[in-house]
């Protein structure tokens, strides 16, 4: 039996792709992943802010300093 692979669609208007994972998360729905590349070469990944949520309604703690509470926060509005 083959595994399920990532699924990857891109929208060339916004500059965002999604992963959409073959896991399930806590609502039976698949995880996505969403990514952008900026202009400076950076990076931009966001979870749309489910997953940590759904973490957090599962009893997962976040324990962070002032500033990573910012950086979190920040995630967690993504």
């Amino acid at each position: 039996m083959a595994e399920a692979a990532p699924f990857v669609q891109q929208d060339d208007i916004t500059g965002w792709s999604v992963i959409s994972t073959p896991f399930v998360g806590m609502f039976n729905d698949t995880i996505d992943i969403f990514v952008r590349k900026l202009p400076d070469g950076k990076v931009t990944l966001s979870d749309d802010g489910n997953t940590l949520a759904n973490l957090e309604l599962v009893g997962v703690p976040f324990k962070t300093s002032a500033g990573r509470k910012d950086i979190s926060d920040r995630i967690k509005l993504n």
